[in-house]
């Protein structure tokens, strides 16, 4: 079964509404694909059924939780944030249906998402939710509920680094950390996020990081050997380090991308960072880049973190587009954007547990999809 066929429908669906967004001139028109972009973008995961995996133990969460967990630590589902557990027990006193919680999610979701985007003077809309759905926006809407909330809410709080409101940023921050404690990261980056760096240095931090991604040097190991750690701990360190950076795989397609949008930003980077909020962007791509290569030994630990960072992809890759004078390398350039897109969705989605249905159309039931996942599902995947 060809699973990845609605995924590639929705892709090729927002790159026809960014192509005619390009093209058409009259101002209605345009709205009114956008209009229907975000209204597609909103039903296809407001009202997804229970796709991927971590929806059991959110749904799991949900049924167990009572308003004394709000005040305890020893929450039945490892879910401590306040935040999250708030708006969760919220949505349960209207609906007590897991459901009707990731629709009010998706809901804060898409409409933090969209502010970002005007506010960062986005108009094509479309192509956004494209490279969305292609660079990790699966897994932040099927996957990482609370991590969604806190990435879309650090979106907004970029303006207060720009207009270096420390007050407010720090606001946004504590909000961020209440849905999901990786958000701490976030607080020190008002003192360097706007910190425009030159090209060639951020072509060197690049290099650098790809380079030690594949030299297979480990980060923790060359860190506690900084510090001089010998003996039983070292030998530990060292037992740990080699197991784990001999699991690094090379990825052609995932390098050939990265060091064609990294060069691209190389050649068009005073263009780039013109426009409103892309230095930002760019730094965030950077540190990116930094949480993926040199946290590569720990898999979940620099991908989550990674994860983060992602939406400058979204942002930048439509940049690059915008910023290519001649017609025909646009043209070019944005098939072949497309085209990768299709590929990562044919490449990357192949399990049962990843079969896309809608509830609105019929979705298969809870106890289906609980079964599916148990019988085909494998860690590894």
């Amino acid at each position: 079964m060809l699973y990845s066929l609605p995924y590639i429908i929705i892709i090729s669906t927002f790159g026809l509404f960014s192509f005619l967004h390009e093209r058409l001139s009259n101002t209605q028109a345009k709205r009114d694909i956008v209009i229907a972009s975000i209204a597609i973008f909103y039903i296809f995961f407001a009202f997804r059924g229970y796709l991927y995996t971590d929806w059991t133990s959110y749904d799991d969460f949900f049924s167990k939780l009572e308003w004394r967990d709000l005040s305890t630590d020893e929450n039945k589902a490892d879910f401590h944030e306040p935040g999250f557990v708030l708006l969760a027990l919220l949505c349960k006193s209207i609906i007590n249906e897991y459901a009707f919680l990731v629709i009010v999610c998706t809901t804060i979701d898409t409409f933090l998402f969209v502010r970002f985007l005007k506010r960062r003077e986005i108009a094509n809309i479309p192509l956004v939710f494209m490279l969305f759905i292609t660079f990790e926006g699966l897994i932040i809407m099927f996957n990482l509920l609370r991590n969604a909330i806190s990435i879309f809410i650090f979106l907004n709080s970029l303006e207060y680094i720009e207009k270096r409101n420390i007050k407010k940023y720090l606001i946004a921050c504590l909000l961020c950390l209440s849905f999901h404690l990786s958000s701490i990261i976030y607080f020190p980056l008002y003192f360097v996020l706007h910190k425009k760096l030159n090209r060639w240095l951020f072509l060197a931090i690049f290099t650098f990081c790809l380079a030690f991604y594949y030299s297979k040097v480990s980060f923790i190991g060359t860190i506690a050997s900084m510090l001089g750690f010998q003996g039983a701990i070292g030998n530990k360190v060292e037992t740990y380090t080699e197991f784990f950076s001999a699991s690094r795989q090379f990825s052609f397609t995932g390098t050939i991308e990265k060091v064609g949008l990294t060069t691209l930003i190389f050649l068009y980077y005073n263009e780039i960072s013109e426009k409103k909020g892309r230095i930002l962007m760019i730094n965030c791509l950077t540190l990116y880049y930094i949480m993926y290569y040199c946290l590569g030994e720990l898999n979940t630990l620099s991908q989550r973190l990674a994860d983060i960072f992602i939406f400058s992809y979204w942002i930048l890759w439509g940049d690059i587009i915008h910023a290519i004078y001649l017609k025909n390398n646009k043209l070019i350039l944005s098939g072949i954007l497309y085209l990768y897109c299709l590929l990562v969705a044919f490449s990357n989605i192949k399990t049962p547990c990843q079969e896309y249905d809608n509830l609105l159309f019929g979705g298969k039931s809870k106890e289906v999809r609980r079964t599916i996942l148990q019988r085909t599902y494998k860690e590894d995947e």
